[in-house]
């Protein structure tokens, strides 16, 4: 937010704009910059929104306002909002740019995680060379619905918490890695599962062989369920892990006959491999991390699992190719979504 901030500030001033006051919120906090430059007798007005502040950039009304009341006899104001980060979806759906006003008013977006400008319904995409300050690569494009369903994770933490739960009542009941204490509560064993209890293929995922196991599990759940969920939405997220968990314990349990199995790993695995084609078919980073890179970690997490024993890579890559599908049909789901929203802006 800074950087980009920072490099449109100076870009503004050396483009002959001048800062003319700051916009506040009700609480005082300064979350909008206006600049300006008279060219003829039009005031062009450049406002940076702080997205992160002011979500739905309620101060832009404002800065109008004001720019209004500063403008001489006679003279046009022209009054660009630019909100970096923030509820893009809403600031750019409000149609209220009219080119025969005496004040008009045009809305952009800039997306920090794809890095695009996106312009509001009925607004130009171009407005005085502003949109060459965010580079070639970020060429103000017509808006599509956000992908972000939520903006914060909660599934992610709430089964953290069950996890570290689990394995608390596991160390005090005879500890995490008793094959007996593992089966009392809920681990894959095929001859179980043959005489009935299904409900093996799902209590498993709570439950992990020691610390080291617990720990790397809960690691690559938060690294990805904290940027995944906020893209697939709370049920959609819950809907992946636990059927990627399924489909890791079937596996498991088809191929790994006499084995005891635990851990959340297939799920995570799920999750990774979700990410994986939803990100692609989407071309979007997740907070940073696009296909190329879940490529890459699911090779050497599965890569893993065939060089070293004991881990049980059947269960793996159930998991994996479970989420693989349902990232896909998430992710084709949501890109005909913007699609169709596009079309309609």
């Amino acid at each position: 937010m800074k950087k980009i901030f920072n490099r449109a500030n100076e870009s503004l001033k050396n483009s002959g704009y001048d800062f003319m006051f700051a916009g506040t919120l009700s609480n005082g906090v300064k979350a909008a910059f206006c600049f300006g430059k008279f060219k003829g007798a039009v005031l062009n007005i450049v406002v940076l929104i702080d997205g992160y502040l002011d979500p739905l950039g309620s101060c832009f009304e404002e800065v109008c306002l004001k720019a209004l009341e500063r403008r001489g006899k006679g003279i046009k104001v022209s009054c660009l909002g630019i909100l970096i980060g923030g509820r893009e979806e809403i600031f750019l759906t409000q149609n209220d740019f009219d080119p025969m006003a005496d004040s008009v008013k045009i809305r952009w977006a800039y997306n920090e995680e794809d890095k695009t400008l996106r312009c509001g319904k009925g607004s130009p995409d171009k407005f005085d060379g502003v949109e060459s300050i965010f580079g070639k690569e970020e060429k103000a494009v017509v808006p599509k619905k956000s992908l972000l369903r939520v903006n914060k994770p909660l599934i992610t933490y709430i089964l953290i918490l069950a996890n570290l739960l689990m394995f608390a009542v596991l160390t005090l009941d005879g500890g995490s890695e008793n094959t007996d204490t593992l089966l009392k509560y809920g681990a894959i064993y095929a001859p179980y599962i043959k005489n009935g209890e299904f409900y093996r293929l799902f209590t498993y995922m709570f439950l992990h062989i020691g610390v080291i196991h617990l720990f790397a599990n809960m690691f690559g759940l938060y690294i990805f369920g904290t940027r995944c969920e906020k893209y697939f939405g709370y049920l959609g997220f819950a809907v992946i892990y636990f059927l990627s968990g399924l489909g890791c314990s079937v596996l498991s349990f088809l191929l790994s006959e006499g084995s005891v199995s635990a851990g959340a790993s297939g799920a995570i695995f799920g999750i990774m491999a979700a990410a994986l084609t939803y990100s692609g078919i989407n071309k979007i980073k997740m907070d940073g991390l696009d296909a190329y890179v879940f490529v890459l970690i699911a090779i050497i997490n599965i890569g893993f699992g065939f060089v070293y024993s004991g881990i049980d890579n059947a269960g793996h890559i159930g998991g994996f190719l479970t989420g693989l599908v349902l990232g896909s049909a998430l992710g084709f789901w949501d890109k005909k979504r913007a699609l169709k929203n596009e079309k309609a802006l």
